[in-house]
């Protein structure tokens, strides 16, 4: 009996084994990423659309990895179909991580060519000339007349003035706050607000083309500095 047991669990660990032999070998990352962008280029319409989907889906998680991957082999593929796709998928991915509306508070500026001294500071002030209903200026108190003196924890001086207060609130992401220090009514006050993002307004560029040049921008970019890369390393 006992001799019957031993053979069927060797029997057993034997099947075991020959199963566990003929599972497939997952692919290592560069043989799937490689078989992915293959893909993007196969006859069938819907492989290639799945190529491309779990590429992006890649690109989230592993976002360096697949934009080198897929920047290298933009420069190396001849084929129309799978460099139209990269292109796709690199700009999901870079506006998707890099690209954010500007930020905005809702006030026009102008220098005041002044320079004022007040608690312990002096100030060239930039005064408010409007204020734009309904945004965060309006909602929080700022009015036509005021004079910013202070953002944050930058002054109002020759180097920081109405087009510096503006690329400085722009660079900001919508949800940030911001103290301003003001002159409203004749007496200094501070301020608070929370950015929101900018919306289209007449006469400026439209999202979908502030996007375009901002990839645009970007791809340029990075494909010189995959040149120089292959170039050093052809040096070596």
């Amino acid at each position: 009996m006992k001799t019957f047991l031993k053979t069927i669990l060797i029997m057993l660990f034997a099947s075991a084994l020959s199963l566990s032999a003929e599972e497939p070998t997952p692919p290592a990352p560069d043989q799937q990423l490689s078989s992915l962008i293959t893909g993007l280029g196969a006859e069938k319409f819907e492989t290639r659309e799945e190529s491309q989907a779990k590429l992006i889906e890649l690109g989230k998680k592993q976002y360096d990895l697949i934009i080198r991957n897929c920047v290298e082999s933009f420069k190396e593929n001849k084929d129309p179909e799978i460099r139209a796709r990269l292109k796709t998928i690199l700009r999901t991915l870079v506006l998707e991580k890099n690209f954010r509306k500007k930020g905005f508070v809702g006030i026009s500026m102008a220098n005041s060519g002044e320079q004022i001294e007040i608690e312990n500071g002096k100030y060239n002030p930039v005064n408010i000339v409007n204020v734009v209903p309904d945004f965060p200026a309006d909602k929080n108190g700022f009015m036509t007349g005021d004079q910013i003196l202070k953002i944050d924890d930058k002054s109002c001086g020759p180097g920081f003035q109405s087009n510096d207060i503006v690329e400085y609130i722009s660079a900001k992401k919508p949800g940030t706050k911001l103290k301003f220090l003001l002159i409203s009514e004749n007496k200094p006050v501070t301020r608070e607000l929370e950015i929101t993002e900018r919306p289209e307004l007449p006469g400026e560029p439209k999202v979908e083309e502030l996007q375009d040049a901002f990839f645009n921008k970007w791809f340029k970019e990075n494909l010189k500095s995959q040149e120089k890369q292959q170039q050093k390393e052809s040096a070596q």
